[in-house]
């Protein structure tokens, strides 16, 4: 799985907003080292599987990460996630 990424720019910050469906916020972490913005995390399988044959499975579990230079130096204590 490799979410979907945009980032935005405006007169005072950089935004950058990830498709992550299924991703519960504590299975996501947010690290900022030398420009370059990391986003790791995993989206865990659903354990309802009792009394099912499955035909097909084609959602993606498991963990994932995605990483983005941002084009300009960022004051890492403004950070917001």
């Amino acid at each position: 799985m490799l979410p979907h990424l945009n980032l935005a720019e405006t007169d005072k910050e950089f935004e950058v907003t990830a498709e992550l469906p299924g991703v519960e916020p504590g299975d996501i972490s947010a690290t900022l080292t030398d420009g370059r913005l990391t986003i790791k995390g995993e989206k865990k399988a659903e354990k309802d599987g009792k009394g099912r044959d499955w035909h097909r499975v084609e959602r993606s579990y498991g963990g994932f990460q995605r990483a983005i230079d941002l084009p300009a130096p960022i004051a890492e204590d403004k950070i917001l996630a």
